[in-house]
């Protein structure tokens, strides 16, 4: 990985972490704009990241389900 994209990653790890939390300011989300406006790679590892969490989502809730017929509920 270049530097150059291991600095942007990791800004964009921060800073979605930052809107996670709840804890984002103006600027932050100007600058979360930014790097997904100006670095392609940012916006695949965005949609990357987002089709993780959604499969992980997806198996969680099949998860519960399956208990939840096991306990009869």
């Amino acid at each position: 990985m270049k530097e150059e994209e291991k600095l942007w990653k990791d800004e964009l790890d921060a800073l979605l972490g930052k809107l996670l939390d709840e804890d984002v300011t103006v600027g932050d989300e100007a600058r979360l704009n930014e790097i997904l406006q100006t670095e392609p790679g940012a916006r695949e590892f965005l949609k990357e990241g987002t089709y993780t969490i959604e499969v992980m989502r997806r198996q969680l809730m099949g998860y519960i389900q399956n208990r939840m017929q096991e306990d009869g509920i």
